[in-house]
């Protein structure tokens, strides 16, 4: 209603001049996620999730210009969130997808590539399952493995008791599995393991 989109546009405002206010003083702080994993809990669609998150970068590009930042400051704070599910192929398309708009936003609006939005990915809370916890072990490996593959910047893997508290334990394999990809297999170092494949950039 018009009083909800009053006091988000009125928070916005506030949020946007504190972060331009403090931009070299907290020169790493963010006041903005477009928060896609939310919606994704609601069970929106991949398409719907990354549309949702785009539309709110919109919104949120029109507060920072109206607080005084411009347009290439205020890109390099703002977040792109999304959440990875168990469906390899499905997060790998997504998150490639996501970097597709980036790039175009980025482009329409004449905002050079280092001064794009961040992407984060999340695996998602909402495969998980509290019968078998561990079982969520191999779901998050299979999401993080394919945002991580999709161009993900930032990678953060839940742990597999998220949803009934974790355990420091949990945490530590939740990490593991990020630095396995990273030290081991080296994921880091190839740019765009899906390029020219035509049933995956399809999707994407």
């Amino acid at each position: 209603d018009m009083t909800t989109k009053a006091e988000a546009e009125a928070r916005g405002a506030v949020l946007a001049k504190w972060q331009h206010d403090q931009y070299s003083a907290l020169s790493g702080c963010r006041m903005f996620a477009a928060s896609g994993d939310t919606a994704h809990r609601l069970g929106l669609t991949e398409a719907e999730e990354l549309a949702l998150t785009l539309s709110t970068l919109l919104w949120q590009w029109r507060c920072l210009e109206a607080a005084g930042c411009p347009l290439d400051q205020g890109s390099a704070k703002l977040v792109m969130r999304i959440a990875a599910s168990a469906d390899f192929y499905s997060v790998l398309a997504k998150t490639r997808a996501a970097r597709y708009l980036l790039h175009r936003l980025a482009s329409v609006m004449d905002i050079p590539a280092d001064h794009m939005p961040v992407l984060h990915v999340l695996t998602s809370d909402r495969m998980m399952t509290r019968i078998e916890p561990m079982n969520n072990i191999l779901r998050h490996t299979t999401a993080s493995l394919g945002a991580a593959l999709g161009g993900a910047d930032i990678l953060t893997t839940l742990p597999h008791d998220w949803l009934t508290g974790s355990t420091a334990m949990s945490r530590r394999l939740a990490r593991n599995i990020q630095l396995i990809m990273r030290h081991e297999a080296r994921l880091d170092q190839v740019a765009d393991p899906a390029y020219g494949a035509d049933t995956l950039e399809a999707m994407s």
